[in-house]
């Protein structure tokens, strides 16, 4: 689904573009051991320059993860950390157990279907005519925003934030356990 940012909305004038990451049961399979999970509107593929993003649905390996990473994006001058960050959580997968572009899956086009990692952040839900402001974000009583969790490929929100002059700093999150 190829979206506008500055224009596509959904009933209520919520940006569109900002749907949340769901998983998709009913196409998930988790009954053995090759089990993948479904995740709809993952980010990958639009252009930050004419404003427009491409929401996918992706076939998650849950035997792939490697490891994953707490991510804090420094908001302000300079890219340093302060005390304005947005926390992202990066998922990254073993060679050869990517997550997968389900409309790409198989395709003969010589589009590589596969992603290296997914990274989840958690955005600020609003319409589109409304700015973000930090003291209004964070009165509950206010109900002027809501979080949405999101989800990208980890080289597309790396383009988001790197056009914006933000940088990454990670941390690994621990041990993984495998289920």
């Amino acid at each position: 689904m190829r979206l506008r940012t500055d224009r596509d909305v959904i009933p209520g004038g919520y940006m569109e573009a900002a749907l949340p990451g769901l998983v998709d049961w009913r196409a998930s399979d988790l009954r053995d051991e090759a089990a993948t999970m479904v995740l709809r509107h993952v980010n990958y593929g639009g252009n930050p320059f004419e404003q427009s993003t491409v929401l996918h649905s992706v076939r998650v390996p849950l035997d792939g993860l490697e490891r994953a990473e707490f991510t804090l994006v420094p908001f302000g001058e300079g890219g340093r950390l302060g005390p304005l960050q947005h926390v992202q959580l990066r998922f990254i997968f073993e060679s050869g157990k990517e997550p997968e572009l389900v409309d790409l899956a198989g395709a003969e086009t010589g589009a590589d279907p596969r992603i290296p990692d997914l990274v989840f952040g958690w955005v600020s839900w609003r319409r589109p005519d409304v700015g973000w402001e930090l003291r209004r974000g964070m009165d509950n009583d206010a109900h002027v925003y809501w979080l949405s969790m999101r989800a990208f490929a980890g080289s597309q929100m790396f383009l988001e934030d790197a056009l914006k002059g933000r940088d990454w700093f990670s941390y690994p999150c621990g041990q993984l356990t495998r289920l």
